[in-house]
């Protein structure tokens, strides 16, 4: 009976598979990954995608993840964002979500890792006419800033301004902007949804967004690392209603805010991470 969960686990991943599979190299990809880049063809909404991932990394999972009806930034309330930021968008998988999810949107994705703006880009490209992609950081602050890579090789593209798990003898100095600057330069009045999974800036991003911008947002959605998650959560409590699921052994854990004035008492992510 040990065995159960486990043979449930596979078989779920592998109905997940049979799902997402638009041909059947992908199937066979998504089924036993390979150590090469491929390009595969994910069906999601009545539509085809074509995702570039890198053999060997951790591409295959954030599809599964994220491009499905389940995604782990699946909103838990109705909204219609005219205007999404996708802040730490890694290769694009997000903002494909999102792009199907929210079809009137127009979507801006900010990444300065060079690996992963290769693949954000080629990802993207279909729908360039409203996905923009900014290869640069947010922050607090404009500059160029040392930034940390990950040590797994299976985390290509991953890492952070901050050491706290990375070696800290491999640093690339990356440019970081601000919120507040980007809006001002395309004359952004108003962003609905922002997205934001930059391991463990969230913060100082958070601090580089004008108030009014947060005010006026229906919802933010993503995830914390550890590194002022407390603050972070206080100074969005003002303005919206805050959900979060944390198990005591992680670190990461996702969190859902939604405005006020838009949703009324206490809210909750729809499952436990």
């Amino acid at each position: 009976m040990a065995m159960l969960p486990d043979f449930t686990a596979r078989l779920r991943r592998h109905l997940q598979s049979v799902q997402m599979a638009g041909n059947l190299a992908t199937l066979r990809h998504l089924c036993l990954p390979s150590a090469a880049k491929r390009v595969l063809s994910i069906r999601f909404r009545g539509r085809r995608f074509r995702v570039q991932v890198r053999g060997g990394t951790i591409d295959t999972e954030l599809i599964r993840q994220i491009l499905c009806e389940d995604s782990e930034y699946r909103l838990p309330m109705p909204i219609d964002p005219r205007v999404i930021f996708d802040i730490g968008a890694n290769i694009g998988i997000t903002s494909l979500y999102y792009a199907a999810v929210y079809p009137k949107a127009r979507i801006y994705c900010f990444e300065p890792v060079p690996e992963n703006v290769e693949a954000l880009r080629f990802n993207t490209a279909p729908l360039a006419d409203r996905i923009t992609v900014i290869p640069t950081g947010l922050g607090q602050q404009i500059g160029t800033f040392p930034f940390h890579p990950s040590s797994d090789p299976a985390n290509l593209g991953g890492g952070s301004y901050h050491v706290d798990g990375n070696d800290p003898t491999q640093v690339i100095n990356l440019p970081v902007t601000t919120v507040g600057e980007v809006c001002r330069e395309l004359d952004i009045k108003q962003v609905d949804l922002f997205k934001i999974d930059a391991e463990g800036a969230e913060l100082d991003i958070l601090k580089g967004i004008p108030q009014r911008l947060i005010d006026g947002a229906s919802a933010l959605i993503g995830e914390l690392h550890g590194i002022g998650d407390f603050e972070f959560l206080q100074h969005l409590s003002t303005s919206h209603n805050v959900g979060i699921s944390k198990r005591y052994d992680r670190n990461c854990y996702p969190f859902v805010a939604a405005r006020k004035k838009a949703q009324q008492g206490t809210l909750h992510l729809a499952k436990a991470g």
